[in-house]
């Protein structure tokens, strides 16, 4: 097991000076090779999904075929693993969505999905050394309930620094990534959602803009986005108990109102 975790590393450092070649020439030659974009439907409290589609650019598929195909299969072997569905648009795109049916399931599969560190140091580096764009991602769900409605508090921390490519003497490079990759990160739920301020601690926190019920994040190259949004579903299980209240409140007002024999009127006695 060391000893595949350090050819892991071995390999992974050996595709750095190929990676850092390729974005210099990428960033001087093309412009938009990547659309990346990863989502998440709140369909209720127990449905949701977790939604990747990754895009390649025809000028980078063509220019690395080899690296493009292996970063898809990645991702399609990660989202199989946690009982998703992959859809190849094409062969350069591809449409991972892996369902969840609560939210402790929603940080479970979200985490695992885009998180190597936890699995382990072998598995963490194998995925590290195929993955063209190097993603970490975290989130948290703060869920309070309410009777009849649910208020959920979700906070994302996506890791982009691995984006900021340095040289062998430990200097940034001139790159911009902004160029090559167009990251957004995209919230639906069925009333919308509200975007939460951050507070001076926390990191960057990227440009986001509301369509419709949908909120999206422009995400930033080169540091870690922290994203946060508060939301309300409705809770099923206190609009259940409510229904079933008043359908008994309702028998009983029949039961014993409407329907109750009246009492005869008793006719006054003659003198």
């Amino acid at each position: 097991m060391a000893s595949r975790f350090v050819r892991n590393i071995q390999h992974l450092r050996r595709r750095r000076s190929w990676l850092i070649l390729f974005l210099v020439i990428a960033t001087l030659l093309l412009t938009g090779c990547v659309r990346y974009e990863v989502g998440v439907t709140v369909d209720g409290q127990f449905s949701g999904a977790i939604v990747q589609q990754v895009e390649i650019g025809e000028q980078l598929t063509s220019f690395s075929r080899r690296e493009a195909e292996r970063w898809l299969d990645t991702i399609a072997q990660r989202a199989r693993r946690l009982h998703g569905r992959v859809r190849e648009v094409s062969e350069s795109e591809i449409i991972a969505t892996i369902p969840f049916h609560n939210g402790q399931e929603l940080v479970q599969n979200f985490n695992q999905f885009f998180d190597p560190t936890g699995q382990t140091a072998a598995e963490a580096a194998t995925v590290l050394s195929e993955e063209l764009i190097q993603l970490t991602a975290r989130t948290a769900l703060r869920q309070q309930n309410f009777l009849l409605l649910e208020r959920d508090r979700l906070a994302l921390d996506i890791d982009l620094r691995g984006l900021s490519v340095l040289d062998d003497a430990g200097s940034t490079l001139a790159i911009d990534p902004g160029r090559l990759l167009d990251l957004e990160f995209a919230l639906n739920t069925p009333w919308g959602a509200r975007a939460l301020n951050r507070s001076t601690d926390e990191p960057v926190s990227p440009p986001v803009e509301r369509r419709g019920r949908q909120l999206v994040w422009r995400l930033q190259p080169g540091v870690v986005n922290h994203l946060a949004a508060a939301y309300w579903l409705p809770s099923w299980l206190g609009l259940g108990s409510l229904a079933i209240a008043l359908l008994v409140a309702a028998g009983a007002y029949v039961k014993y109102t409407l329907l109750a024999p009246r009492q005869p009127t008793p006719v006054p006695k003659k003198s």
